[in-house]
């Protein structure tokens, strides 16, 4: 009698080669699939150059695996590189520079599942976190027990205030952290290494985030976190994802930090997460063509008129799944061509 079981029919080591086998290619395998890896940008940047005129010009255009921006510097070269002051509040420039270093984040080399993690404090929260640095203390901790559990954390965090309208005033404005972290895709602490449990995932957060918080409040041991799978493979969403973290008018109330509540500090970070940023320079000529190119992209994607750029190096910046690719495809546009007339967009 013939047995159709092959597991049946398989040695101890066939066996044993299989799941290492299994267990290689869940570790290996990459959170966000669709991310242009770091050696792609680069070379799409040297393509771009090839093609462009020589210029000793302060303008550019730098190029990141999901973002484009073209930077028109003042004649003085690059500002900034001063005193950083303390920071009030989350303004727009902040705002910015956030979805900008999202948009560089060179997210080929994070491996595992991606997750969307949210902590809160119980509702007498200021007993817990009298100020902004312990609640910053707080974040590293957990930070650190999840890399003790799930290996280097690596991640984005931003801090919000929930309004919390029914509370007394002085419990108003609580806050909480969102995070965007992974998880390894096999989870090697158990006796037989096995597919990670998300539900194991949930218990160990509301857990670990109760202990540290150290409140011994039951509803807050139940409540006070959430995990979910992130929706997404790619650069893209993730700077979406954040950006609708940080848009409207009913967000603006959560960037507000409340009263007597000292070292509020910065509300979002990156970590264990490389950036790529490969600047080009440009010429006058090709900074102003690939302004407006990228001017009529933000337009179709948003459905709205082209923006107007008012000064001569006004910069502009956009987000895109596979940035490499777009740079490709402005360097083809861009080629000398004998041909005269307006070009195509690309």
């Amino acid at each position: 009698m013939t047995n159709n079981n092959d597991d049946a029919c398989a040695s101890p080591d066939a066996q044993e080669s299989s799941l290492g086998l299994l267990l290689s290619q869940m570790l290996t395998s990459r959170a966000f699939p669709e991310a242009a890896a770091a050696d792609d940008t680069q070379q799409a940047a040297m393509l771009l150059e090839g093609v462009l005129n020589e210029s000793d010009d302060l303008r550019g255009i730098v190029v990141s695996p999901g973002l484009v921006r073209v930077v028109g510097h003042r004649a003085g070269g690059r500002s900034g590189g001063g005193t950083r002051g303390a920071i009030s509040g989350f303004s727009q420039s902040s705002r910015r520079q956030m979805l900008r270093r999202l948009g560089a984040l060179d997210l080929s080399v994070v491996q595992g599942i991606p997750v969307v993690v949210t902590l809160t404090y119980p509702a007498d929260w200021r007993e817990w976190c009298p100020t902004g640095r312990d609640a910053k203390d707080q974040l590293l901790s957990f930070r650190r027990r999840w890399a003790r559990r799930w290996g280097d954390f690596q991640g984005v965090w931003k801090l919000e205030f929930q309004p919390r309208h029914s509370q007394p005033l002085e419990r108003r404005l609580a806050p909480h952290f969102h995070i965007l972290a992974v998880v390894p895709a096999v989870d090697l602490s158990k006796p037989v290494p096995q597919a990670t449990s998300m539900t194991e995932v949930r218990e160990w957060v509301s857990e670990t985030w109760w202990e540290v918080v150290g409140s011994a409040n039951a509803d807050h041991l139940k409540v006070g976190t959430r995990v979910d799978e992130a929706d997404g493979d790619n650069p893209g969403r993730v700077v979406a994802y954040f950006a609708g973290y940080t848009a409207g008018k009913s967000k603006e109330e959560q960037h507000v930090s409340p009263d007597n509540w000292p070292g509020v500090g910065r509300y979002w970070g990156v970590v264990g997460i490389p950036s790529v940023e490969l600047e080009v320079q440009l010429s006058p000529e090709d900074f102003f063509a690939v302004r407006r190119v990228l001017a009529d992209l933000l337009a179709r994607r948003s459905g709205a008129r082209r923006r107007s750029l008012r000064r001569e190096d006004d910069g502009l910046w956009l987000a895109y799944n596979n940035a490499p690719d777009l740079v490709r495809r402005l360097a083809e546009w861009l080629r000398p061509t004998p041909h005269k007339g307006p070009r195509p967009l690309p």
